[in-house]
């Protein structure tokens, strides 16, 4: 990380580096939660926020060299320091990059960053937050629930006849 304040991913202020929570929300801040503005592997500017789950933070990042965007995945603050967790996001990355299909992200490179945390870039798509969406329209119709569901499956099934098991 470069300079001595970072864009809060919560609020969108400028905190110290030393912030440990979020002055607004009060949410833990770690290291992979101060990344916006910085470059990793002298490459990719990490730009936003783009999610955050149980096995990470992702990230909207621009190649400087390309100017293509990518999403950057790094590992969750929770689970950094455990060398099980960290072997299971790089297996993670080695199994989604030997698949080709429609319904999977391609994922095109992975590594640590200066300071050691573990990443995976992918292909960046746009869309529609699903759970946003049926959060403000409050259900989907049968249809459109059904080709969801259908091209979820397609996706799963290239996975399982790679003979990868997916624990999500």
């Amino acid at each position: 990380m470069t300079g001595s304040t970072f864009t809060c991913i919560y609020c969108h202020q400028e905190h110290p580096l030393n912030t440990s929570r979020c002055p607004e929300t009060d949410r833990p801040l770690s290291p992979v939660h101060k990344l916006s503005s910085t470059v990793i592997d002298g490459k990719l500017r990490i730009e936003k926020l783009i999610g955050e789950g149980g096995m990470g933070v992702i990230y909207e990042s621009v190649h400087l060299e390309i100017g293509r965007r990518f999403a950057v995945k790094f590992l969750s603050p929770a689970l950094g320091q455990s060398k099980v967790a960290y072997e299971r996001f790089r297996r993670e990355a080695k199994a989604a990059a030997i698949l080709s299909h429609k319904n999977i992200v391609d994922v095109v490179d992975v590594g640590l960053t200066g300071e050691g945390l573990p990443f995976i870039v992918m292909q960046f798509l746009e869309g529609e937050d699903l759970q946003k969406r049926v959060a403000e329209t409050g259900s989907l119709a049968i249809r459109e629930a059904a080709g969801i569901i259908a091209q979820t499956l397609e996706g799963l099934e290239a996975v399982h006849s790679a003979r990868i098991i997916h624990r999500d």
